[in-house]
């Protein structure tokens, strides 16, 4: 079997994804490393909410080894069974916690059901049904996606079960309740904050889905991936945003790529998919028969590490950047400061998502225009 060409992937995270990919497409295709880091491995893996595919790939892979598929015994090495411990312990909160994230959507699908409630569930426990195994996918929130009127009635039913209630956002159309441990979060729109033509596309694309012109695939082959996106320059991506995406588009076969491509195109993120897709390919293992789209050539595979390098320095939800307590700096340096900010991401970005980084940048000198003239901020 021929190995992987892994020339773009940093050596000391090699072993990482390799794992990882046994996760994903259940099979071993290359071997680990003489000596894997297994406490680097595993803290990776936490990092990005992903301990349970990257332990059912040792099992996968820990298997193939003892088929003989490769020509060397597993290479355990130091660390080894205290951190398989540790996966195993991983594996068993996850699965508990997914068990009780499902019954309670299928609760609160009942409830919006009983009231002929319009929604579709996305992101989420939704995602996880593309996996081998959905149970090992790190559960979050669970996001309801509805029309403005039936949000409304949604709002009225959760109040009342809710232990505490989020304030109403108008503007982004999303309210969030806390149903004991368990979030949820009502969307009448699903705006990513990148721009106005971004926002005004996808409209149109959830007008269609509720329409039953557009597949719920369709919809989400282009949502998910703005999802990604929103987080690589708001809040920081993780890869388990990136794996959502890849394994709805490897696993579906209910997706128009025509609509999807007159979505991308009309939205000008063609560049951004095709350097999200090509990361996909190179780093996570997807065929290349469900790129959706035209290959992506050496300059997509070049930008991919970029994708990693800000997966890797933000961490899933920007939880490793550093956050520094700006209320009791002068007005003005706290603006310098925020700039400053702004640029490092801008350059960060751009490469990568090029249209969106230049709406960026716009925006950040329109609202600091804004501010230093003494002007009414107003949502963009």
């Amino acid at each position: 079997m021929p190995v992987r060409d892994n020339r773009y992937i940093p050596e000391e995270d090699r072993d990482f994804f390799i794992l990882l990919r046994a996760g994903l497409w259940q099979k071993a295709e290359e071997p680990l490393s003489d000596a894997p880091d297994w406490e680097y491995i595993y803290t990776i893996a936490c990092e990005q909410t992903v301990q349970g595919i990257v332990a059912d790939g040792i099992t996968i892979v820990k298997a193939a080894y003892g088929q003989g598929q490769f020509d060397t015994p597993f290479p355990t090495g130091e660390h080894w069974q205290e951190t398989y411990d540790k996966f195993l312990s991983a594996v068993a909160q996850i699965v508990r916690r997914n068990h009780q994230i499902n019954q309670k959507q299928a609760e609160i699908n009942s409830l919006f059901d009983e009231q002929s409630i319009r929604y579709y569930v996305v992101k989420g426990q939704e995602a996880a049904k593309n996996y081998p195994k959905p149970m090992l996918r790190c559960s979050g929130d669970i996001d309801y996606l509805m029309p403005l009127d039936h949000l409304r009635l949604a709002q009225n039913l959760l109040t009342p079960l809710a232990t505490s209630i989020e304030p109403y956002e108008e503007y982004l159309q999303h309210q969030g309740f806390m149903l004991g441990d368990i979030e949820v979060e009502l969307h009448g729109a699903l705006h990513p904050r990148l721009g106005k033509r971004i926002d005004k596309v996808l409209d149109r694309l959830q007008e269609e889905l509720f329409d039953g012109t557009v597949s719920y695939d369709t919809f989400n082959a282009v949502y998910v991936l703005l999802h990604c996106l929103q987080h690589f320059h708001w809040s920081g991506l993780g890869i388990r945003q990136i794996l959502d995406w890849t394994m709805l588009l490897a696993t579906s076969r209910d997706i128009d790529p025509a609509r999807v491509q007159k979505s991308i195109s009309d939205m000008h993120i063609k560049q951004e998919w095709s350097n999200f897709l090509c990361f996909c390919v190179k780093w996570l293992g997807m065929d290349t028969s469900m790129m959706y789209g035209s290959i992506p050539g050496s300059k997509h595979i070049r930008l991919t590490s970029y994708i990693w390098n800000n997966v890797t320095e933000m961490g899933n939800m920007g939880h490793k950047r550093k956050n520094v307590d700006l209320s009791q700096m002068n007005y003005l340096f706290r603006h310098f400061f925020q700039w400053n900010n702004f640029i490092y991401d801008y350059l960060a970005h751009h490469r990568v998502t090029p249209y969106i980084s230049k709406h960026m940048l716009h925006r950040e000198l329109k609202l600091y225009f804004t501010i230093l003239t003494g002007g009414d901020i107003k949502n963009e």
